[in-house]
């Protein structure tokens, strides 16, 4: 049998922060250059929100939030983050009560966001910056170890064959 590749390399990052972010009306949204990954969630009406997660590095200032539906924070819960945003449906306040999920609220977190009134009217002008919110969810995840989590690897393993093309059918 073939030798088995080398596992790729692996390095700590803390617990992501999961920023709900609007993609209907507030344009541009600022700090998803910085995500991890993004998820992008349909709402009401048929337009959709942005979950980007950030655990490799901070956006410098991200926005506009906006406010939290139930599968959003299930979406979050399963990736161990913490899920920032502006208040939230019914069902989501209840269930962001009632279990004490992790969460950056506008509503109780004021000092953490600020609003732009470059940026039009609420709801879509409120907006926190990377470092603060990172600080603030250290209460939440304090006592846990880093995540490892295994990097891309950049190279091909030794004698690996090489390919000129890829095609994918649809």
């Amino acid at each position: 049998a073939p030798a088995q590749p080398a596992p790729p390399p692996a390095r700590a990052v803390p617990a992501p922060l999961a920023v709900v972010l609007d993609n209907a009306g507030g344009y541009p949204q600022q700090g998803l250059a910085q995500a991890t990954w993004t998820a992008e969630i349909p709402v009401e009406g048929g337009v959709t929100r942005l979950l980007p997660f950030f655990d490799a590095e901070e956006p410098r200032e991200v926005g506009p939030i906006r406010s939290a539906r139930p599968y959003m924070i299930y979406l979050a819960d399963d990736a161990a983050a913490v899920l920032v945003h502006v208040g939230g449906s019914p069902a989501a306040q209840a269930r962001l009560a009632g279990d004490g999920a992790r969460n950056l609220d506008a509503m109780t977190e004021g000092p953490l966001f600020a609003r732009d009134p470059n940026r039009g009217r609420a709801p879509v002008n409120t907006f926190a910056a990377g470092a603060a919110l990172r600080a603030a969810a250290e209460r939440y995840v304090a006592d846990e170890d880093p995540r490892l989590v295994a990097q891309v690897r950049t190279t091909a393993p030794d004698g690996a064959p090489s390919a000129t093309e890829v095609r994918i059918d649809w």
